[in-house]
């Protein structure tokens, strides 16, 4: 694991939250000069402009540390994880295979 990762890791552990390397969520960006065609393909459900969403990854200090390229702005934040590389990759064990996580009962 790079020094990087490890500085992102602890200074989560010290806000409490211990084996979290960033946080992700999808975030949408509007889209003023949508082709018509796409148009339905790009408007969210909460909004009546034209959006493109991204899944973030980010450290504590709100460094962004991974982006998905843009996918329609009708794609939630469950439906974008789904395409993000960083996240699956962690998942999959690709990235961090050598961090042990510790699990802790509530």
């Amino acid at each position: 694991m790079s020094e990087e990762a490890k500085r992102h890791m602890r200074e989560f552990a010290i806000a409490g939250i211990p084996g979290a390397l960033g946080s992700t969520d999808a975030t949408h960006i509007t889209m003023w000069n949508c082709k018509y065609n796409l148009r339905n393909n790009h408007l969210g459900g909460k909004s009546k402009s034209t959006k493109r969403s991204y899944n973030m990854t980010v450290n504590h200090r709100r460094h962004i540390l991974h982006s998905t390229r843009g996918g329609p702005g009708r794609w939630n934040d469950q439906t974008m994880v789904l395409f993000d590389n960083f996240v699956t990759g962690i998942h999959d064990g690709e990235h961090l295979h050598n961090v042990e996580f510790e699990l802790l009962e509530r």
